[in-house]
Formats: structure tokens, C-alpha cells, sequence
């Protein structure tokens, strides 16, 4: 379980193709094998650390649902590292199963905050409220409007420094997970 409270932005190191399958090296530290790291919200497991840093082993169905599979290296992805237990929650509860992609359709900066609408699926739209929460690669923010088949949020100067969405631009495609709320 994760916070939508992006802790790095790492740049992608290597990609190595394997059939259906795709690796990720990340140069990141202060990870062990086995651990489960939120990358651009998408829940991954280590399975390998070098020198180079860690690696993750990407399965196709997570390829084809999220947006991980149009990554490239050089690329800048979102980081954040398991919630442990006791450790304050400063976001909302984000799981890391994504439930759709979105493409950005405008990106509009003003003094301190940074507009963002992003189109959806009818489906995830359904789901928004305005003011409820929803993660967009990993990163917990506030849902602003919600309009037929797209939403927008704001993104204050501190978090737009700090989460790749300092690079976002119109027609980028986005992983979005929204809240499940309580299980009946």
C-alpha cells in the first residue's frame, strides 16, 4: 500500500525487452528484493539490485493496462516506496493496481499551480467526485472538476517540482488509479 506522496523521481536506467515481458532498472537505493515500489503508481516488485540499481520485472497484462510499457530510458518516472506500518499518511491510501489509462488534453500553468484535464474512459470519469481524491501516476491529488469523459486537477508549485508531472505536456498518456472507497 502506498500514499500518493511521491518520495523521487528516477530516471529510467535500462529497458530490456523478453517476450511478453519487460525489465526496468531504476537507480534507486534503499530497497531490498522482494520489496514493493510504486512506479508511475504501478505496484512493482524488486527482483534483482546491482550496482546499477534495482530491477523490476514488468508481466504483459501490466504492459498493456498501464502506461509503462511506452517508457523509455532516460525517461523520468514517479517513485514511492511501500507504506510501512506506523508511518504517517500524508496522501490517501493508493494500492498501486491501476484502473485505467488517460491522456492529458491541457496543461495550463499559472502563478503557483498548474492546471491538469486529463480524457478518460466514461467509466473511471463515473467514478471522480470533485474533491474526492484520485492518484495520476502515483500521485495523490485532489479531483477539481469532473466533466463528460474528462477531469481536472491542480497541482501546487512544491508537488509539480517534485513528481514527473514537472514534464507532462498535452496527448501524454497517464496511469490513473481513483478511489475504491468501502467495500460492501
Amino acid at each position: 500500500m502506498f500514499t500518493g506522496i511521491i518520495q523521487e523521481i528516477a530516471k529510467i536506467k535500462r529497458i530490456e525487452r523478453r517476450g511478453p515481458k519487460m525489465r526496468i532498472c531504476l537507480p534507486i537505493g534503499d530497497v531490498e528484493l522482494g520489496d514493493s515500489v510504486a512506479v508511475n503508481g504501478v505496484c512493482l516488485t524488486v527482483d534483482e539490485i546491482t550496482k546499477e540499481g534495482a530491477f523490476f520485472t514488468v508481466m504483459g497484462k501490466t504492459l498493456s493496462d498501464t502506461s509503462l510499457g511506452r517508457l523509455k530510458p532516460g525517461r523520468p518516472v514517479n517513485i514511492e516506496r511501500a507504506l510501512k506500518v506506523g508511518q504517517r499518511v500524508s496522501g490517501h491510501f493508493v494500492y498501486g493496481h491501476i484502473c485505467g489509462l488517460g491522456r492529458i488534453v491541457n496543461v495550463k500553468k499559472t502563478a503557483g499551480e498548474v492546471d491538469i484535464t486529463i480524457q478518460a474512459d466514461k467509466n473511471i470519469v463515473a467514478k471522480l467526485k470533485e474533491k474526492g481524491s484520485v492518484a495520476i501516476d502515483g500521485i495523490s491529488l485532489t479531483v477539481q472538476k469532473v466533466l463528460s469523459g474528462r477531469f481536472s486537477v491542480s497541482i501546487v508549485d512544491h508537488t509539480l517540482k517534485n513528481t514527473a508531472l514537472q514534464f507532462a505536456r498535452a496527448s501524454d498518456i497517464v496511469n490513473i488509479e481513483y478511489e475504491l472507497g468501502p467495500v460492501a
